[in-house]
Order: structure tokens, then sequence, then C-alpha cells
């Protein structure tokens, strides 16, 4: 793989879920040099050593900027570890699905692939998601898996009901949350339960159905409150889950979540 005694690690092409970060960490915790590339970032500020916000951009310009920073890491590092899928430049055409993990692997690197859920996940499987870009995205996920599987040396998925379709991949639960780093608190000293729920996608994660499960306690006297966490940082969803006493992660489809 490379003559240097201590590979290079590289996450990329975002920090989905926090699982990148999470990962990169802990390899440096065993010495390897490990960074996370992120071309998506969003408000929910999960983390990355370097990030690229292509927002507004052409697609030519989107190009141009991820085809340079290949260039450059092809040069830094040995292992390339793509998250939710996703390759650093995919080409869609009727004739197939072209990217850059063969170049990769004829120069060498080594190539993980992670699916964490939607990115392989058909829309048959999660009914109750209307969102426009994962509706888009649809017809392409069985290709899409297709070519990254072909390349990849290690093939891994988060969510346990992704192996059927990834029957050649292999399950590990999320890594983007330490428990060593975190310290158990008590209960809050007050009267009233509080249910956290933090959906990204309402219609995926059931949100409807837990607003009403509370509505339905409260209106039998019972002293609960909703906290519904949405359009913040990571951090804070993080604090306001600490003060919670009962958290609803979703309910449609994978498992837990993150």
């Amino acid at each position: 793989m490379t003559s240097r005694a201590v590979p290079r690690i590289v996450h990329l092409p975002t920090g989905t879920g926090g699982h990148p970060l999470g990962l990169s960490r802990a390899e440096r915790e065993l010495g390897f040099e490990s960074d996370v590339i992120d071309f998506a970032p969003s408000y929910i500020s999960y983390g990355a050593d370097r990030t690229f916000d292509l927002d507004g951009r052409s697609v030519a310009s989107r190009g141009l900027i991820r085809s340079r920073f290949l260039a450059t890491a092809i040069r830094k590092y040995d292992v390339f570890h793509f998250n939710g899928g996703a390759p650093t430049i995919a080409l869609r055409t009727p004739w197939g699905v072209f990217n850059d993990l063969p170049l990769l692997k004829r120069l060498g690197k080594t190539v993980v692939v992670t699916w964490q859920g939607c990115d392989v996940r058909p829309k048959s499987a999660c009914p109750h998601c209307e969102r426009p870009t994962c509706v888009a995205q649809d017809r392409w996920r069985e290709a899409d898996a297709r070519t990254m599987r072909k390349h990849a040396d290690r093939r891994v998925f988060l969510n346990p009901d992704l192996w059927r379709y990834l029957p050649d991949a292999d399950f590990l639960p999320y890594a983007s949350v330490d428990p060593i780093a975190l310290t158990p608190s008590g209960a809050p000293d007050r009267e009233e339960v509080v249910v956290a729920h933090a959906p990204t996608n309402r219609g995926a994660k059931g949100t409807s159905h837990v607003v009403a499960a509370v509505e339905r306690l409260r209106g039998e006297g019972l002293a609960v409150r909703l906290d519904l966490i949405e359009g913040v940082s990571n951090a804070e969803a993080l604090m306001r889950i600490a003060n919670s006493d009962v958290l609803v992660d979703q309910l449609h489809i994978g498992w837990y979540g993150g």
C-alpha cells in the first residue's frame, strides 16, 4: 500500500452524521495521520479538518474544485475512506456511473467505503421521506453502490437493515459519539418529563407520531414536554439531549440512528 511507516488516511467527501470525524480522531489516537474533508458543510457542524463550501457554484466549478483536491490528496494520502457511499468525483451517464475509485486503485491506494442509510436504501424502503434531493437520487442509488462496491477493498454499513442491499459488506456500529468523552449526569430535579426528538427529516423520522404521543399524554394530565430539536448545531443538540429524560430518534427506517 505504501512505503510510509504510518499510513495517511483521509475521510471524504462529507462529514455525514459525525461518523467520519469520530473514526478519524480514534485513528489519530492509534498513531495514524487521519483527516476529514467535507465538501458539504452544514449548520449541524460535526467538524472537519478542511471544508469546501460549494453552494451556489456551477457544476463545472464544483468539479474543478474537487478535481484539484483529489490531485493533492493522491500525493498525500494512502487510505481513502469514502463515507456516505459517495466518491470524490462522480459522472452519471446512460452507459453507467464513473468515479475516481478505479484511478485510486491503479495508484495503489487502499479504498474503504461506508454506507450510512439512504445513500443506498431505496425510496421504496422509506416511503415517508419526501425530501426532493433524496427522491431525485433514487434512480442512481443501485448503480452508485454497485460501482463503489466493485472497487472498494473494504465495504462497511452502519445500519443493520442495509445488509439486504450490501450483502458483501460488513456491519459496524456508529463511531460518531465517543462515550469516553461523555460524563453521565443524574436526572434533572423537576416534575415534568422531557422527551427529546431531533429530526433532520420529519417525514423519515416519524416526527408526527412523536408529537401526537406527547400531546395525548399531556391531554391525559401527565407532566410531559417535547423538546423538538431542529436547525441547531450538533453541540447544542447534544446539550439538549443531555437535559432530557427520554430520547426518541426515529420510528420509520433503520434503527436508532447516530
